[in-house]
């Protein structure tokens, strides 16, 4: 283990799922209460690396709740005056819960939010053409419930947006990673700075995944995980 992660808590897939279940069912916390707190929290931690001067940011979210959080982070950066750009990567109808509020939420406050859907013939050429008018990519579409394979046009997705060398901002993990086993036979979000809810992903550790997260930062969702061993 890195030196650069003594003494901070780790947590497995499973552990991150137990815990916002824990909130949720024992502390009665919202689901959409949560994730309002991360979309919230990322959004800060944006805001603090990123200018708004000249930025044109594209948000790239799933269809789970990682895009959900993705909804949030684009309402937030809106509020203080960031140009943003929302594409949905996948059938508005899997949306769900936290994730189908805030989207319809922001859906009201955007002039359009974007589904692309793989089924469409030319959905690589509309992403390549929102990527080209970014600066700033945020990755809100795979979360820590991804385990491998990819689904359909995810690898060409993934490897679009690494092609374009545009400095990319992971919500709680990059798209592609295993968050226990880290990187696995298919493509990854190559992240500048991945913003990690609650604690360090297990899978963040594995040498293959140090190519992928760059910077960490942890960020809240409104309790600390140490009170669930209180």
């Amino acid at each position: 283990m890195s030196d650069n992660y003594q003494g901070q808590i780790i947590l497995s897939r499973e552990e991150v799922r137990a815990f916002d279940q824990w909130a949720i069912n024992t502390l009665g916390i919202p689901e959409s209460v949560l994730m309002e707190n991360a979309g919230s929290s990322a959004a800060r931690v944006f805001m603090q690396r990123y200018s708004r001067e000249g930025a044109r940011v594209l948000i790239l979210c799933g269809c789970g709740n990682n895009g959900g959080d993705g909804f949030v982070v684009a309402r937030h950066l809106l509020n203080v005056g960031y140009n943003v750009e929302v594409l949905v990567f996948g059938s508005l109808r899997k949306l769900k819960g936290a994730a189908r509020i805030n989207y319809e939420i922001l859906n009201k406050i955007l002039d359009e939010t974007v589904s692309i859907d793989i089924s469409c013939p030319n959905w690589q050429e509309e992403i390549s053409n929102s990527i080209s008018r970014s600066t700033l990519i945020v990755d809100a579409l795979l979360g820590t419930g991804f385990k491998a394979p990819l689904r359909e046009g995810y690898s060409e997705l993934i490897k679009l947006i690494n092609q374009s060398q545009r400095c990319v901002f992971a919500i709680d993990i990059p798209s592609g990673l295993d968050a226990n086993l880290g990187v696995l036979d298919s493509p990854v979000i190559k992240a500048d700075c991945s913003v990690s809810f609650v604690a360090l992903k297990k899978g963040f550790l594995t040498p293959s995944a140090q190519l992928y997260i760059g910077e960490i930062c942890i960020a809240s969702i409104g309790i600390d995980v140490r009170f669930k061993h209180h």
